[in-house]
């Protein structure tokens, strides 16, 4: 059985604990579990940004079943400071459900952010309700590059609320999704990474050690290759 330890994580106002090893390794599981983690180590899948990858991870996955929802919807709160946020803005569209499904757990307040504003009506990005002088907790399903949920988060201060965190069921763990958020002065937060879904799909059998192994040099020159793009442009 994996030991659960507590380590320290973030709070606006005081210190909370949330237990980092469980809740990676736990939360990989449910995505394997729901579905939710591909593999093509022919073809591969390839991201909005053009990189390709053996691995697909869809986080939605999670939210068909009531009692998988719920637990993640656990693991979220108890990563979180229920002191720290107002609001919890959901990231269109993967993170809809799971935004809503902790806004109602914790009696928060409840909107979501369009990634781009509608070209009719009132053009606004974020429905649902006025965040202007609010503290937000921004939820994404997923940490890719980070420019999708670094514009998201920037527009919740454009519609002058003031986003305290990002919280991310799932990272890649590349090196420009922690610098889109550092650069916007906003601390970002993953409940599991792709290392984990890893060795959680080693663990079940579903990829072999050299498959594993495959998957860990493709993360590596993943980043490397998404770094040299940045610095081009």
């Amino acid at each position: 059985m994996l030991a659960r330890p507590e380590v320290t994580l973030w709070s606006a106002q005081a210190p909370v604990h949330f237990e980092r090893e469980y809740t990676a390794k736990r939360m990989a599981e449910l995505l394997i579990e729901s579905g939710g983690v591909k593999f093509d180590f022919e073809k591969g899948y390839t991201f909005k940004s053009g990189i390709k990858s053996p691995m697909y991870v869809n986080c939605r996955q999670l939210f068909f079943e009531p009692e998988r929802s719920a637990e993640v919807c656990e693991l979220m709160k108890a990563s979180l400071d229920p002191n720290s946020f107002d609001v919890v803005a959901g990231v269109e569209s993967g993170a809809n459900s799971p935004a809503r499904d902790l806004a109602m757990s914790m009696q928060k307040n409840h909107v979501f952010i369009r990634k781009e504003a509608k070209g009719h009506g009132t053009k606004d990005r974020i429905e649902q309700g006025d965040i202007n002088g609010k503290r937000v907790l921004v939820v994404e399903d997923m940490f890719t590059t980070g420019g999708s949920s670094a514009s998201a988060t920037q527009a919740v201060t454009d519609a002058g609320g003031t986003p305290v965190r990002c919280l991310s069921l799932a990272t890649y763990n590349f090196d420009s999704s922690r610098k889109a958020f550092e650069a916007l002065g906003v601390p970002s937060t993953s409940l599991t990474n792709a290392s984990a879904i890893i060795e959680a799909a080693l663990e079940k059998r579903l990829v072999t050690p050299q498959q594993a192994e495959l998957l860990r040099t493709w993360l590596v020159a993943a980043n490397e290759e998404i770094n040299q793009k940045e610095k081009i442009t």
